[in-house]
């Protein structure tokens, strides 16, 4: 029988999946307002229901970054976490979302934990297609045993187990 295990973690990666996980809400809640109407577009062109947006907790990085950063800094997050969880990054002398302008696939850990994100481009130009966090102590980009979704895959055989 699978079951989330309890496990215990430092303060400094507490600090990191605090920080995902209320990006994570931020880019979803987006969707749901006029900075979000080009993301919101993107999906409904794809058939993507508002049932398996809020399922996935998918998003919308909006094109202003920097209004990303001071949400997520109202909630007591510090640049340099936001900074090593890949979010913040410097254009200039201005801190910025690396996602901004983005659609955004969050990426969930075995444990249910945001601990990154992809981002697609919604406009065509020279950007990346797609923008993805970089490793950090939550995420490994090389982990062979990430699969997206694997966290909803394992709820759904749990739910479907009967003795």
């Amino acid at each position: 029988l699978l079951q989330v295990q309890e496990r215990k973690i430092d303060d400094k990666t507490k600090s990191l999946l605090k920080a995902n996980l209320d990006a994570s809400n931020f880019y979803h809640y987006v969707l749901s307002t006029n900075a979000g109407i080009k993301g919101k577009e993107y999906f409904n062109k794809r058939n993507i229901s508002q049932e398996m947006i809020d399922y996935f907790s998918l998003g919308f990085a909006p094109e202003n970054g920097q209004f990303t950063i001071k949400q997520l800094r109202s909630k007591d997050n510090e640049v340099n976490v936001l900074e090593e969880v890949g979010i913040l990054i410097h254009e200039g002398s201005e801190f910025t979302d690396r996602f901004k302008n983005r659609v955004i696939f969050t990426l969930f850990n075995e444990y249910g934990e945001v601990i990154g994100f992809s981002g697609r481009r919604i406009e065509d130009n020279d950007e990346a297609k797609y923008v993805n966090s970089p490793s950090s102590k939550i995420f490994n980009k090389s982990n062979n045993n990430l699969l997206f979704s694997h966290y909803f895959s394992l709820l759904l055989f749990k739910s479907q187990l009967s003795f």
